[in-house]
Parts: structure tokens; sequence; C-alpha cells
């Protein structure tokens, strides 16, 4: 894996010469969630080489005041021109990202489904036939719902895939969703662990061939998921999971300390790929330290990374095999900065990998499709 030179001097002049890549370099796509300079919330488009730092062009795709941003998947039959949006703004949103253009809410008002009180939409999903959503993410409308929602793709009513509440008939009541997966029959999530409300936990539930709950959720604690206080705040814990088929392990982000989890769901067992500990240990701000910058979004590119974004405005690419060796900074590329690019934006979370538009971006080479294995 190509490693670019550490020092302050190669920083700076990344950031400068980042205008192309060696012929037959590996080029990527995705969109971002975020903010632009005056927290306009706004969707970004990212290309880059992941093995190259501070290889990636970003450029603002669209500005939609009034509707916050926050998980982001593709449409199913789009390609990779449109994009679903949950909104901590009570919306499903719909967006093309081609043309810059809002299109038609898939949910207009969450507030308004049936028996939802108030709710914060954040994380979503989408399979062929249906957007997967979680509500009341970090503990927001301290009673229910806490609840897994979906709707399908053709339009038509919102369905509860998971209510937390009603859960506590077969186990603890769960809360404070984030975070949505699903793989094979099973749906994975962070949730405030039941046994500590001080902690996150990953959680499992089984999902019934119409892919709706099923059975008691199982719990993996992996030793306690950091969170900071008592679970109050916009920067709390656990936050997004993405599942890495060539590997058949489920990855997730920790936006309080920037560690990475791993769950194998072959053999059911998981742990950290980057602890806290090893950030913390860190003075690289362009290996493991960028990790400390709210690291939220995480995406598998299939090629042996993990693609992260952070609140501080930091886009990144994780070597997965190198940091399951033993992570330190060599394993982190840091392929865009906003404090080093001076652009002041803030980034939330990101789609999958798609084929860049050649004409329209300063890198040139192969662009790939990584499809996700789903279920409707």
């Amino acid at each position: 894996m190509t490693r670019f030179p550490r020092s302050a001097a190669a920083v700076l002049a990344a950031v400068c010469l980042q205008v192309s890549t060696p012929s037959g370099a590996t080029v990527l796509t995705t969109y971002i969630t975020g903010d632009s300079p005056g927290g306009v919330p706004t969707i970004f488009k990212a290309v880059f080489d992941p093995d190259v730092a501070f290889s990636a062009a970003v450029s603002v795709v669209l500005m939609t005041p009034g509707i916050s941003q926050d998980g982001i998947d593709f449409v199913p039959g789009t390609g990779s021109t449109e994009v679903v949006v949950g909104s901590p703004s009570k919306t499903i949103a719909h967006f093309d990202v081609v043309a810059g253009t809002t299109l038609p809410a898939f949910v207009p008002d969450t507030d308004a489904v049936p028996g939802a009180g108030s709710t914060h939409p954040s994380s979503v999903l989408t399979t062929p036939s249906h957007f997967y959503y979680v509500e009341n993410q970090f503990g927001f409308g301290g009673g229910p719902p806490h609840r897994i929602m979906r709707v399908s793709v053709g339009g038509g009513p919102v369905e509860v895939v998971a209510d937390g509440f009603a859960i506590k008939g077969v186990g603890p009541a769960l809360e404070n969703f984030e975070g949505i997966e699903i793989v094979g029959d099973r749906m994975y999530f962070f949730a405030r662990d039941p046994t500590d409300s001080t902690k996150r936990a990953l959680m499992s539930i089984g999902l019934t061939p119409a892919g709706l709950w099923d059975g008691a959720p199982a719990v993996k604690r992996l030793g306690g998921l950091a969170a900071s206080g008592a679970m109050a705040g916009p920067a709390d814990g656990a936050d997004e999971l993405d599942f890495d088929a060539a590997s058949s392990t489920l990855f997730g982000t920790n936006i309080v300390n920037g560690e990475i989890i791993y769950w194998d769901v072959m053999t059911d067992t998981g742990g950290f790929l980057i602890t806290g500990a090893d950030i913390a240990g860190s003075s690289d701000d362009a290996g493991l330290m960028a990790l400390s910058r709210e690291i939220d979004g995480i995406r598998a590119d299939g090629l042996g990374h993990l693609i992260v974004t952070g609140r501080g405005g930091v886009l990144a690419s994780i070597d997965i095999a190198g940091a399951f060796v033993s992570a330190d900074d060599g394993d982190v590329n840091v392929l865009y900065d906003s404090v080093l690019a001076g652009s002041a934006y803030v980034f939330d979370d990101l789609t999958p990998m798609a084929v860049p538009a050649p004409a329209s971006v300063l890198l040139t080479g192969l662009g790939m499709v990584l499809l996700r294995r789903r279920v409707g």
C-alpha cells in the first residue's frame, strides 16, 4: 500500500498537488452529508484514491437550507444519481445529487407517523425494496418511540420494524438507537446497553422473511462502548455501521473517541479494530490522531479499506488488514482535511462508493461500483 510522507511540509505539498494521481490509480466517489460555512446543510461529492493521502477533490453538490442532513444512501434503481437522507429535521429527504435538485421526500414528516410522537430520524439503510431508518438517536425525546422504521421504495405507509419499548416483552426495553445494517436474516444497530445506562452496545435482532422484527435482541457488548457523560448531548458514543462483504465483517464508528469496532458475523465475535487508546497515543494528525475529530460515517470500499468521515471536516481511509495486525499511524490516510484546505466544511455520513464522472473530476483512473449484500 502506498504511504504518503508524514512531515508537515509533505502534508502541505499534498494539498497543493492533489490535482492528479498516477496512471492506473483507483478512483472512488462518495457523497457526504454535512455543513458548509455558516452551518448551511450541504451534500458534498468527494473523489479520491484510498491509497493516496490528500488525494480527495471535494465539491459542493447541493445546499439544503432548512433540511439538516445525517445518514445517506443511494435510492435503488437510480444508479449513483439519487440519494435518500435521514434528517433530524423530521423528514426522510430525497435528492438528485447529479442534477443538484431536491425531490419529493419519501417521508415528509416523521412526527406524523401514527404513534410517533417527537422523532429524530438519523441512520438510513436501503434495500432493493425498502428504506429503513432509526428514530431517536442519542436519547432525543426521552420516552417512546425508540424505533426502527421502514417505507417501501415504491411509496406507501411507514411500517414499524422494531419498537424498542415493545421489545421489553421479551427482554429489556431498547432505546437511543443509532446505526443500522442488515446481514442475512439479522439486523444490527447500536443502542443504550440495557445493563449499563452509561454505555452503548452493538445489538442484533432477527428478521422475518418479510423483513420485520422476529424474536429477542442479542447484545454484543464488546467490553462496553465509550459514551460521554450520561448519554446526553450530540456527541455520544457509537454511531454508524457498514458491512464489508469481502471479510464478512461489520464495522462501526464511535463519535466520542474515534474507536472503530468490528463484528465477525460468521463467528459472532468482535472487538475493537482501533481503540480510543490507540488514537490518544498518536501525535500524527495525518494518521490515527485524525480519528479524534468526531468520526461518524463509515463505509467499506471492498478493496481492503474503511472510508470514514468526521465532523471535524476529515475524510480518511483505514487499511483494514494493517489495523487488524496492530493499528498505527501508517494504517490511516487522511484524504481531505478541511482545516488544511481552508474550507471549514463539516462532514457527517457518506454513501457507498460510486462510479465517478471522469470529465467532472480532477482525478483519473478506474471507478468501481461496490455493492452491499442486502435483504428486502
